[in-house]
């Protein structure tokens, strides 16, 4: 089970299961919930010994009425200590994004997690790190308690298979376990109805991996569509990068960096409390797309604000109940420099990559980011626009999507993204030439 009462489907534990090529005796899922897991285990398995750990004790008497056979102790598998006979640990352990020591002091980020201190889970695990997710110290736990030659069969989230937080869980991982499948599901939810994109680990304990085969799934199925070996000093494990995508990314990142490039650099707009305190005002007037700058100050630009055919100015922007027709802000100092420079706007939280060219004084908002001092603007603006950029993004943020299918497109990754321009016939043409790249390269 998850964070916040998700189960895991019956059709995915049954999925995950079917990749154990063993008969195990004895089977733990750290984290039961409802039982999903061990019930899929006794239908396979119908002679396995039985256990499992929930924390929430309503949870738990589900599972025990459900599979009274079964051992569940209403535990956090967390404070346990571990025993290290188990021929399979099977499950979803919880995920929560990057425990930090401030959800530590303060309690927040739900009940489960005000219990689990930073510093007692550092002391016990060496995965743990930094920030962090809570299926960090469940993956490396759920290791501990495999015999020797026992099987791991678990859904965790995709993100720790490229997250730096989890960077010490992988190598760890290399040293302990035989890596078998890795599939990375995010391009075939395996939650209905929930913005979870979660990956398959199978493993064996082992002394030193032999062999470790990575798989995945593509285009909605739960097909194999790569099959390679994970470098042992490999940090990422992206199972999407198959050959012929690796190879388009090469070209692609050929180029320079954005920041690399003389002159550019790359700001937020208005960001987090700022936002807030902002004073918006609404301009009686109505906006002209050449000079759009009113004594009230200089106009704002939202998210909703920015299409590839430039800024909609006609377009209003709602900050809590309020509705602003015609919205500026005056700005001074560093804004002032941001809002009257020209500049390339992007938006920050999108499905695939969009951006504007804003020669105009605009002060850009939440969730907007500004690339200033590019010297041919409108050729980096065809380039963001394209759908080989909005392909990059796609791969490159592949297991770092959030809830609702959207990308951060962050300043950090806005930095390192390539200053790549196509052959002219790429602009001309966008996506029949994007297709025509894609399929040269068998993608």
């Amino acid at each position: 089970m998850a964070l916040g009462q998700v189960f895991t489907p019956p059709a995915l534990a049954d999925l995950v299961l079917a990749r154990i090529p063993s008969t195990p005796e004895r089977i733990l899922d750290p984290s039961c919930g409802d039982g999903n897991f061990l019930a899929a285990a006794a239908r396979r398995w119908p002679s396995a010994r039985l256990f499992g750990f929930e924390a929430d004790p309503a949870v738990a008497a589900q599972a025990r009425e459900r599979l009274p056979q079964a051992v569940i102790e209403v535990a956090d598998a967390l404070s346990l200590p571990v025993d290290p006979g188990f021929d399979l640990v099977a499950g979803n352990p919880p995920y929560a994004a990057a425990f930090r020591d401030a959800d530590a002091r303060s309690g927040s980020n739900g009940g489960a997690l005000a219990a689990l201190t930073r510093a007692r889970l550092r002391a016990d695990h060496v995965t743990v790190s930094g920030s962090f997710d809570l299926s960090v110290p469940f993956v490396e736990r759920a290791v501990k308690w495999l015999r020797p030659g026992g099987w791991l069969a678990l859904v965790v989230t995709n993100k720790i298979l490229v997250k730096d937080y989890a960077a010490k869980l992988r190598a760890w991982l290399l040293a302990e376990v035989a890596i078998r499948e890795l599939w990375d599901l995010a391009a075939a939810p395996a939650f209905p109805g929930v913005a979870i994109d979660v990956a398959i680990l199978i493993a064996q304990r082992a002394a030193r991996a032999r062999s470790r085969i990575v798989l995945g799934c593509n285009n909605g199925s739960r097909e194999s569509y790569n099959s390679s070996v994970i470098p042992g000093d490999r940090g990422r494990w992206e199972v999407f990068r198959t050959p012929p995508i690796a190879a388009l990314l090469e070209a692609i990142e050929a180029s320079a960096r954005l920041s690399e490039l003389e002159n550019v650099t790359i700001r937020d707009g208005i960001q987090g409390r700022n936002y807030h305190r902002v004073a918006i005002v609404d301009c009686p007037c109505t906006t002209s797309t050449q000079n759009p700058t009113h004594s009230h100050g200089h106009p704002v630009v939202g998210v909703g604000r920015i299409e590839r055919g430039g800024i909609r100015w006609d377009r209003t922007l709602k900050r809590g109940d309020q509705t602003y027709t015609n919205p500026h802000v005056a700005a001074s100092g560093a804004l002032l420099e941001l809002a009257e420079a020209p500049k390339i706007l992007v938006r920050g939280v999108a499905r695939s990559l969009v951006a504007a060219n804003c020669p105009q004084p605009a002060v850009p908002l939440v969730a907007v980011r500004a690339i200033l001092g590019h010297s041919d603007p409108e050729a980096l603006t065809r380039w963001l626009n394209h759908p080989l950029a909005s392909f990059y993004l796609q791969v490159t943020c592949r297991s770092d999507r959030i809830p609702g299918g959207s990308y951060n497109v962050s300043k950090a990754w806005l930095q390192h993204f390539p200053a790549f321009q196509p052959a002219r016939e790429l602009h001309a043409h966008p996506r029949p030439a994007a297709s025509a790249w894609l399929a040269a390269y068998g993608i």
